[in-house]
């Protein structure tokens, strides 16, 4: 089961420890399937960029579903935010990140990198 209330923690710990003011979070949009397409697991076909065809030994890390998807796309979301809070302020962090900086861990996939994605927002943005 993926611990989602890790992220509230976080959270709650950045606020504990004063490293954060309520006031420093925002609120991301969801990244688009734009923003997606070409950052995610191999095969994914830019008709489908939602619902990934995996190969056929490969396995997400948590089970497949429409709310993993809207998840995700936040959390993408959130890494672009991140990243152009960072450009402008000198810093910027997405508590809600979910990528590793590769697809492959233990024969599982990554189902996106966030990182990537917003690495190539914000080079379509320049």
């Amino acid at each position: 089961m993926f611990p989602s209330q890790k992220f509230r923690w976080l959270r709650d710990r950045l606020l504990h420890t004063r490293f954060a003011a309520m006031e420093d979070f925002v609120t991301p949009e969801p990244a688009t399937d734009d923003d997606v397409r070409g950052c995610t697991m191999p095969r994914t076909s830019t008709d489908s960029v939602a619902e990934p065809e995996l190969p056929g030994n490969l396995r997400l890390e948590i089970p497949y579903s429409r709310q993993m998807v809207e998840a995700f796309w936040l959390a993408a979301g959130g890494s672009i935010l991140a990243a152009r809070l960072a450009l402008k302020d000198g810093i910027g962090f997405n508590i809600g990140a979910v990528s590793i900086t590769h697809f492959r861990r233990m024969g599982r996939l990554c189902a996106i990198n966030d990182i990537a994605i917003a690495v190539r927002r914000l080079q379509a943005d320049a």
